[in-house]
């Protein structure tokens, strides 16, 4: 019997079951391949491919006597539908709170997400990724570098959400991803869904010379402040810490963030007038687009900071009922997006300026004081355009301040896929 069979099974085991109230169900089946390669002094490597498999459901089950099961279940315990539904009985527990199940969807619409060309090398054409990562090697050999570590890799995962209340939403969706690190100091990686484009991969090339100018000599500069340019994921990092973990809703609900429910209310005003953060999780093939959480909750359109305000918290369905307000989906502010000025119009600007490639302790800052004390140990110092040489620095302030800072904004580096954060701090070299 197959994953599916098994699980239209307990669908309806529940649904005849006596003791059952309300239940919600989601499964997931996911497929990978992977095949990457490694260059160092001993020459060329490939990596053979790498196929994973991963399949499963949660569950969530309300019993008529109010008390709540849940979990996870491997495809194993599908196997036994009789001896499942009696495990999930057994486990439920009287809960704090009353259960809160996914709302019924009343007219939802998937996005085509899947991409039948990555379907088809996954489950047909394995080999396939043999050719997309050797040509991916092959164009790395030319950057003069000692070490090149990169890997492509393609992912499929059929998702469907099923609940007592008439919900059953099913959704497909396709991924690819490759990555690339030089001299393990500084890394890239795009991610599209659609096969590795061979024009994309030449990006990387600005991503070397990076690399080459960190073994290269040392900008003399002094201690001072800086206009200073993040590598995006070091940008986001510091967004997540200092907004996202101040907007999760969970959070606010515990009074544990910057930001109590009050604030989000009366759109609290925490960044200058034109800082704006939004999401559009339902544009197809997008990375940051989705059909449906394991909650059941969709995929939205929303304004995470508008000009410069709060909206409303990210809030799972628990919370999102505590808290008044609508449930919304997100993992990080990496899936939000920005409008960035060119780096020939932040240059015209800012004719000196340091882009950190390195900043260290981001995951150990506190995100309610605000302040930050970050050491970067791989740095370019550029002017005009051009990079003058190497630094290592510690950068300190306060973010909340830099939030509204009118020279706080985003910039888009023609080697990353995402925009960049910057603004102007004190900076320390070493």
């Amino acid at each position: 019997m197959s994953f599916a069979d098994s699980f239209d099974q307990l669908l309806t085991k529940l649904d005849r079951d006596a003791e059952v109230k309300d239940w919600q169900l989601f499964a997931h089946q996911n497929t990978s391949l992977k095949a990457g390669f490694l260059q160092d002094q001993l020459g060329m490597i490939y990596r053979p491919i790498q196929e994973h498999h991963n399949s499963g459901i949660q569950y969530l089950v309300v019993l008529q006597d109010g008390r709540v099961a849940q979990g996870n279940a491997s495809p194993e315990r599908l196997k036994d539908i009789n001896q499942l539904a009696v495990f999930i009985k057994n486990s439920a527990t009287k809960l704090a709170t009353e259960a809160q199940l996914a709302p019924v969807q009343s007219a939802f619409k998937p996005t085509k997400l899947a991409d039948q060309e990555v379907i088809d090398i996954i489950e047909s054409q394995p080999e396939k990724i043999t050719e997309l990562a050797k040509n991916f090697m092959q164009t790395q050999l030319s950057y003069g570098l000692d070490n090149i570590e990169g890997e492509v890799e393609l992912k499929h995962a059929r998702q469907r959400f099923a609940g007592s209340q008439g919900l059953d939403m099913k959704s497909s969706e396709t991924l690819n991803e490759f990555g690339v690190e030089y001299n393990t100091e500084i890394g890239a990686s795009e991610r599209a869904n659609g096969l590795v484009d061979q024009t994309e991969l030449s990006k990387l090339q600005t991503i070397a010379e990076y690399a080459n100018a960190l073994r290269g000599a040392k900008a003399e500069i002094k201690s001072g402040t800086y206009p200073v340019v993040f590598e995006p994921y070091g940008g986001f990092g510091l967004l997540d810490c200092y907004i996202f973990n101040n907007i999760r809703g969970v959070s606010v609900e515990a009074g544990v963030t910057r930001f109590d429910a009050q604030d989000f209310k009366k759109r609290k005003k925490i960044a200058k007038d034109d800082f704006n953060l939004s999401v559009d999780q339902t544009i197809a093939m997008k990375p940051e687009s989705f059909n449906f959480t394991s909650e059941g909750v969709v995929a939205q359109k929303f304004d995470v900071i508008k000009n410069g305000c709060l909206t409303d918290p990210i809030c799972n369905l628990q919370s999102a009922k505590q808290l008044g307000v609508p449930p919304r989906a997100l993992g990080s502010l990496s899936r939000a997006q920005i409008a960035a000025q060119s780096l020939e119009d932040y240059t015209k600007k800012n004719p000196k300026f340091i882009l950190l490639l390195t900043p260290m302790g981001i995951h150990t800052l506190n995100e309610v004081i605000g302040t930050y004390s970050l050491p970067v140990p791989s740095a370019l110092y550029f002017e005009n355009g051009s990079i003058v040489g190497a630094v290592n620095c510690v950068i300190t302030g306060d973010f909340f301040a830099k939030l509204m800072d009118p020279q706080t904004n985003f910039v888009q580096l023609e080697a990353y896929q995402k925009p960049s954060l910057t603004f102007e701090t004190d900076v320390t070299i070493k």
